[in-house]
């Protein structure tokens, strides 16, 4: 099965054909104890990598804070449009109980 799995196309089967033949005559496979060398991997980012992932990660945290402060922006804007109405609506209400028209 190893040998199905290997990293370079020419240590593999060539063909689907020659894979279902070991597999269905077990006892003429040859064990190489390929096995037995087999490591765990171990996990590195190598200088080719770190600037990709750094930039991609900055890109993406740039974007989410342009979005968090765009979000800020209206939501003050439309605070400042609640208040400018409550005036807007206190001087009209003034104006018409006293009948002088005052806007400054």
């Amino acid at each position: 099965m190893l040998h199905a799995m290997q990293r370079d196309p020419a240590d593999r089967f060539q063909t689907a054909a020659a894979f279902k033949a070991q597999l269905d005559q077990p006892g003429r496979v040859r064990l190489t104890g390929y096995c037995d060398r087999l490591k765990t991997p171990h996990w590195r980012l190598s200088f080719r990598e770190t600037p990709v992932i750094a930039g991609t990660l900055l890109g993406v945290g740039s974007s989410c804070s342009k979005c968090w402060h765009s979000s800020l922006s209206v939501i003050s804007w439309q605070s400042n449009l609640v208040k400018l109405r409550r005036q807007l609506a206190a001087r009209l209400a003034l104006n018409r109980e006293t009948g002088v028209c005052r806007w400054t």
